[in-house]
């Protein structure tokens, strides 16, 4: 009499639905998006993975990358760094510190990281990383605009205290192909604002979260002064030095009284808000950077007592006006 070969073909159905559950545990989680939309994640699951560059303190390493597609802009909902401490912790003399993940511009000459996204920042805490490479979430409250085809940095970052307390990103000897081949590192380590170097290896791994931005429209400076309920962050930040939301409303209502660092901030503080708000920004993503190289670490009166010559800050304050009242980028909102 023939044997049914119903029971062994359920049997092997469900070794095959185990081993396919084994292997999909077992591959790399790509970047969790806060709002379950990606345009780019990595790829990045072969080749030789091993330790970046050592960070902690002024030792920082950094990710170059490239914003995929073309347009106006695309928001970077978040991140997914790989890393892990270079040994475990051993308190109270060898105590990590929480890893800084931040987004930065690359400097179109040297191709290093720049100055500083605002907003475009987030923490993972030391107690959560471990000794194994794991892959760590961040997303931004307050979504960067960043322009499709433009070279940015995930810049990585952290305190600690005692010996071998660095933290290491995984590298490896591909490249990702999302992060655009350059990986950096701090060379010695002795310039707080990051002696960048090329390292050796082409990629850490990072992956990334996008979503397309709506245009938006954009608001005066006046509109933002006289409406701080409806601001979209608490902090700017405005040259090197960050500021709250009552020291940028000090500076929106302090008279220009001749002082082009005033004007230039009272612009700079409406353009920035109108980005994080949701306009498109790149009609005004030149200015911006211009604006704030030009004004550094000066303290922006009333909060110090910083000046700049009028006719020195006069066109970057023309074109983020003309950005603000909607002449140039996405049009001035119907208030």
């Amino acid at each position: 009499m023939k044997r049914s070969t119903a029971p062994d073909l359920s049997r092997l159905l469900a070794l095959l639905l185990f081993a396919l559950a084994w292997i999909v545990a077992a591959l790399p989680a790509a970047a969790a998006c806060p709002d379950g939309t990606t345009v780019a994640e990595s790829t990045f699951t072969t080749g030789t993975v091993d330790d970046g560059a050592p960070i902690k303190g002024t030792l920082r390493a950094a990710q170059i990358f490239t914003v995929p597609g073309t347009g106006d802009c695309l928001k970077l909902l978040g991140v997914t760094v790989y890393i892990r401490k270079q040994r475990p912790e051993n308190p109270p003399n060898h105590i990590y510190g929480d890893v800084t993940v931040a987004i930065y511009s690359v400097d179109t000459v040297s191709g290093m990281p720049a100055v500083a996204v605002p907003n475009a920042a987030g923490a993972i805490a030391a107690a959560g990383i471990g000794s194994a490479f794991a892959g760590f979430d961040v997303h931004f409250s307050a979504p960067p605009s960043l322009v499709p085809g433009q070279k940015y940095a995930v810049v990585v970052s952290s305190g600690g205290t005692g010996a071998n307390t660095n933290y290491r990103l995984a590298v490896s000897t591909e490249n990702n192909p999302y992060a655009g081949g350059s990986y950096t590192h701090t060379g010695t380590g002795t310039d707080p604002a990051g002696d960048w170097a090329l390292s050796p290896k082409p990629d850490a791994r990072v992956d990334f979260c996008y979503a397309p931005c709506a245009n938006g429209c954009t608001l005066t400076q006046g509109y933002w002064k006289n409406h701080p309920d409806e601001w979209p962050v608490e902090s700017l930040m405005l040259g090197t030095v960050t500021y709250d939301k009552t020291q940028l409303l000090g500076i929106l209502n302090q008279p220009v009284g001749g002082n082009g660092l005033v004007a230039l901030a009272h612009q700079l503080i409406a353009a920035k808000l109108n980005i994080a708000n949701g306009a498109a920004g790149s009609a005004a993503a030149a200015a911006i950077a211009g604006a704030d190289a030009m004004i550094g670490s000066l303290m922006v009166p009333p909060v110090g007592d910083g000046y700049l010559d009028p006719a020195v800050t006069d066109p970057l304050v023309k074109t983020l006006d003309d950005y603000n009242n909607g002449i140039i980028g996405p049009g001035h909102c119907a208030e």
